[in-house]
């Protein structure tokens, strides 16, 4: 009788899995790295719920609890795709606007900062990538 119950139990937590993983793997394209960092994130986020609830049956549950958190936090700055928006703002300091394509062409010292307003981006975001996967792969 005990071993039925367990099915039983493990069933509903299988049905309570399919509802919470179904919105994620619905929206998830075999091209989009997007819902990759996304799965990945629901994942982690997931697991950091259990390592801080009652059912987390290891001596360091809140330690392994904050280094995921470390990583959603990092995932969520990953998806923002904010890096050249946040690099810009050195930008808009000085010139008030974006510059349109002639501007550039034209402006040589508006060309140089905005040239390196995204290469300052795109070395963040790697920064990112790095740090998130450097950080996994320990634990």
């Amino acid at each position: 009788m005990k071993n039925i119950w367990y099915h039983i139990r493990q069933f509903f937590q299988s049905v309570n899995n399919l509802i919470i993983w179904f919105p994620i793997i619905f929206k998830d394209r075999q091209w989009d790295d997007f819902y990759f960092f996304e799965i990945m994130r629901k994942k982690l986020f997931l697991m950091e719920q259990f390592y801080r609830g009652p059912k987390a049956h290891h001596l360091n549950a809140l330690r392994d609890a904050e280094n995921i958190h470390i990583a959603v936090t990092t995932l969520d700055r990953m998806q923002s795709m904010n890096y050249l928006e946040e690099e810009l703002l050195a930008y808009y300091a000085e010139y008030d606007e974006l510059p349109g394509f002639d501007e550039l062409e034209k402006d040589s010292e508006k060309s140089n900062l905005f040239g390196k307003c995204g290469r300052k981006a795109n070395s963040t975001e790697q920064e990112d990538y790095d740090f998130l996967f450097d950080h996994l792969c320990p634990h």
